[in-house]
């Protein structure tokens, strides 16, 4: 894929679809509802677009600019490796369960 495409326009919870595409290090071009819970390691991870005509000419300008995709493709493996991988994760994990340990009465 040059670029992926998530026009959500409602929803809740993390956003699957962005965090899949993040991790394979494409670019995404999203509503600010679906970059909602999504922490980035930079602005170029992914572009944010209201309104459907400011959607459309920022996904024409991604799909001319291949060296703003690269960017995009390098700030996304970034963000899912510092944010939502697995070493991530548990590295997380780790730290909540140690912070746990070290309160009253545990």
């Amino acid at each position: 894929a040059t670029v992926v495409v998530n026009p959500q326009l409602v929803g809740s919870g993390l956003k699957i679809k962005t965090l899949e595409a993040l991790s394979f290090g494409l670019p995404v071009v999203t509503t600010p509802e679906g970059a909602k819970g999504i922490q980035l390691a930079s602005e170029e991870a992914i572009l944010v677009a209201e309104g459907t005509e400011r959607f459309a000419s920022i996904l024409v300008s991604v799909i001319r600019d291949s060296r703003k995709r690269q960017l995009m493709r390098d700030d996304a493996i970034a963000t899912f490796k510092r944010y939502y991988s697995w070493d991530e994760q548990v590295n997380n994990t780790v730290s909540m369960i140690r912070q746990a340990e070290r309160l009253p009465g545990s």
